[in-house]
Order: structure tokens, then sequence, then C-alpha cells
């Protein structure tokens, strides 16, 4: 405003008043004196003064347009908000998110894809955890199948072989070299009958001799 008043005292300044006089006189003889004073420079100054008013009304009506497009625009965009925030939580895998009908037939277009697109990607998660599980179970039938196998056939045969073994290292004590290849025989014996147990043990099956 500070550049509008010395404007404004420059006009001022500058205003010159003027007067005029004339004498009339009525056919009664009566004298009147009429004086008329002019300011040149006073529609300079209405000028002024209007157009500092207009000036305000139209930053007043800018600050107000302003206002009511930022209002328009968030809501406009208030929707595209929602399906940026949906699709956060299909990235993080959370398909339960479900986005409500759009103000915008495009934007509803949208939303209704991703609807059927977090149901689609939602069942096939859960297929995919249900098939988890039976992939799990049916390992774990199968480890346990194993075991018993190891454990009930492998196993005795091993503690069979063993005992004869044991039996041969006795009957052998008198002949150094059947005695040496017996001894051999039931080290091979017991080392893979620990063999197995430990395969137990991974399997989830204590080992038993």
């Amino acid at each position: 405003m500070r550049p509008f008043l010395w404007l404004q005292g420059l006009l001022s300044r500058r205003q010159a008043v003027t007067e005029s006089t004339w004498l009339l006189e009525r056919a009664d003889g009566r004298t009147f004196r009429v004086a008329l004073t002019t300011q040149p420079f006073s529609e300079q100054r209405e000028a002024f003064d209007d157009v500092v008013g207009v000036t305000g009304v139209l930053l007043l009506y800018s600050v107000g347009l302003l206002a009511a497009l930022y209002w328009a625009v968030r809501h406009a965009f208030a929707p595209l908000r929602q399906i940026l925030d949906a699709i956060g939580a299909f990235e993080r895998q959370d398909y339960r998110t479900r986005l409500p009908a759009m103000p915008v037939r495009e934007l509803d277009v949208i939303a209704r894809a991703l609807n059927h697109l977090a149901a689609a990607l939602g069942q096939i998660q859960e297929e995919r955890r249900l098939l988890s599980l039976r992939l799990l179970t049916l390992q774990e039938d199968e480890r346990a199948h194993i075991a018993r196998e190891l454990h009930d056939e492998l196993g005795q045969s091993l503690t069979a072989m063993r005992a004869d073994a044991t039996y041969l290292l006795r009957r052998t004590a008198q002949q150094p070299d059947l005695h040496t290849v017996v001894a051999e025989l039931e080290q091979q014996c017991a080392r893979v009958q620990q063999d197995i147990r430990n395969l137990l043990r991974w399997l989830g099956k204590p080992g038993e001799g």
C-alpha cells in the first residue's frame, strides 16, 4: 500500500484549486455573485480510490476462489487416496481391504476391478496355505513311514547281524584271520546301526538298539 499512498500524496500536492466568479443581475435590480471552484485532479483522486477498491475486491475474490479450488481438488482426489491405500494394503498381502462405490464412473470401474483382484488373490493365498499344510502333513507322514521302516525292518536286521557277529567273534577267538574279518564286520554293523539311529532322530523318532 505504500506506493499507493505515495501516489495519492503526489496527486494532492499537484492539485491546483482555481476559482471563477460572475456577477448576475436580475430584472428587479438585485445582484448575485456566483463563484465556481475547480479542482483539476479530483477525477484522478476518485479514479485512484476506485482502483484501490476494485483491487481489494479482486484480492478477496481471488483468495475465496483459491480456497474453493483447494477444497474441490481435495474432494475430487479423495477417491484416489482410497485407491492408493487399498493398493498399499495389497502390497502388504492384506487382501481383506475392499473399496466402496466411487462417485466417478471411471474410478468406480477401477475400484470394482481392484476388489475382484483382491478377492482372487485372497482365495489363491488361502489355497496356497491349505496346500502348504497338506504338503507338510504328507511330509510328516512320509517321514514317520520311513522311520518305521528303518526301525522295524533294517534296525532289527542289523541287531541280528551284530548278535551273529558277536557270536562269531567268540567262536573264532583261536583263528586270528577269521577273527579279524568278523571284528571288522561287527564294527561295520555298529556304524550302520548308529547312522540309522541318527537318521531316525532326524526323522523325529528316536532310534532304539
